[in-house]
């Protein structure tokens, strides 16, 4: 008779019916698949802790077999070996756990430090990963670095990885190998990119944008713009390449305005303090929304920001600086070129300081209000902040841009400080 040699997992070796979590949620057969465990007439024996790690054969041929067994089972050399517990022969499993097992503790991998592998070693030979070993490697980076303040994943990712990293985590824990017992302090998930046929992307339907074709088109600013610009982080959008013109006219618009030598102060031009006070405005909001990870609206405010700028006067230096600093994230190679080639940079944007929006420029005396009439745009009235209801709608009215589309019986629908819509009736 032959055994059959496997590494016992913590699982295993605890008999206790608690060492599970009571969730349903978890796979048990993912969870067998890492015990390894099967019923064999000489049972399964862990591998000696001194014969730790076992290093896999390599392979010409890893495809799959064909007869249901994996491709590991190929290595018949490797899979043939002595059992440690009687000394005969003995087969070593060649069913290998899945990725879940690996993936769902790899951050713990990440934090870990490089301690120089001589410590390992007793008599020449590589210790097993024990107690001792994980404390060398994690004790200091861990309380760095862990637990992970942030985790972006795909939906996908909600009841495999995630759930299983929390499962480990927690066993870690218990064991007392982590002082922490969640793994992720933050989470968010992000949405998914459809085909222009509303299916999602795929080989086998030939709906794959490639951004390869896309970036030697408009260049891989004007993706990135997009991209970001398209949907909230979290929401399924449908790709649409007629909507990536939008973001390569946005990305033409900013190198233009650049390059106008009106738009930047140079020669003690006047500044023109509308637009000073929208750039502001477009960092705080920039500078928020970022960090509720609204890249949507922060596309936008910039986008808002420079129809300011084009309709209005020149800014100086300094705040042209600021405008880039913030679309850098966004558009990162056409602010870097203007930031060195236009400006006169030395060093590149990516490494110079974030902008802080001027709070005292914030508290402005007069608001810009939009008036429409039947829900369309017909004029931009600029008021002190102070004014009262019925002075503005009277100023309104008295606006030609608005009388003349006024029929002699019209609602009033005001949202103060907003907007104002009159509706003919």
């Amino acid at each position: 008779m032959s055994c059959a040699l496997t590494k016992k997992s913590y699982f295993s070796e605890n008999k206790s019916k608690n060492v599970y979590p009571n969730s349903n949620k978890i796979d048990q057969k993912v969870s067998s698949n890492w015990e390894e465990i099967e019923s064999q007439m000489h049972g399964w024996f862990p591998i000696n802790e001194q014969d730790l790690p076992l290093k896999l054969p390599y392979l010409d041929k890893y495809a799959p077999s064909g007869t249901g067994e994996p491709p590991l089972s190929q290595a018949k050399d490797w899979a043939h070996t002595t059992c440690p517990n009687c000394g005969g022969s003995a087969r070593r499993e060649t069913d290998t756990m899945p990725n879940w097992a690996g993936s769902s503790w790899y951050y713990l991998a990440f934090a870990m430090d490089p301690v120089p592998s001589s410590k390992y070693k007793v008599s020449g030979k590589e210790r097993g990963f024990n107690l001792e070993t994980w404390n060398l490697k994690l004790k200091t980076t861990g309380k760095s670095y862990l637990p992970v303040d942030w985790y972006i994943g795909g939906a996908e990712h909600a009841v495999l990885h995630l759930l299983y990293a929390r499962f480990w985590t927690k066993i870690l824990f218990d064991l007392g190998y982590i002082n922490f017992k969640e793994p992720f302090l933050k989470l968010r998930s992000v949405g998914i990119v459809i085909a222009e046929d509303h299916r999602k992307m795929s080989k086998s339907y030939g709906n794959v944008v490639k951004p390869d074709s896309v970036i030697e088109e408009y260049g891989c600013d004007t993706l990135r713009v997009y991209e970001m610009f398209m949907a909230p982080f979290d929401q399924e959008i449908t790709w649409s390449t007629d909507a990536l013109q939008g973001s390569y006219r946005f990305i033409k618009r900013v190198w233009h305005i650049y390059n106008d030598s009106a738009k930047i102060d140079k020669d003690g031009q006047e500044i023109d303090k509308n637009v000073v006070t929208e750039l502001q405005k477009t960092i705080a909001k920039i500078t928020s929304d970022i960090t509720d990870v609204k890249f949507n609206t922060c596309v936008s405010s910039m986008m808002q920001f420079l129809n300011v700028w084009e309709a209005g006067g020149a800014i100086s230096k300094s705040d042209a600086k600021k405008f880039l600093q913030v679309l850098a994230p966004f558009a990162p190679f056409i602010s870097d070129y203007l930031w060195r080639e236009i400006l006169g940079e030395s060093i590149s944007i990516h490494v110079s300081e974030w902008p802080k929006a001027d709070n005292s420029s914030l508290k402005s005396t007069t608001v810009q209000i939009p008036v429409q009439v039947d829900g369309k745009l017909r004029d931009v009235l600029e008021i002190v902040s102070d004014i009262s209801e019925d002075e503005f709608i009277g100023k309104a009215i008295k606006s030609d841009k608005v009388a003349r589309w006024l029929q002699n019986e019209y609602e009033i629908k005001y949202i103060p400080g907003r907007i104002l819509n009159f509706v003919n009736k």
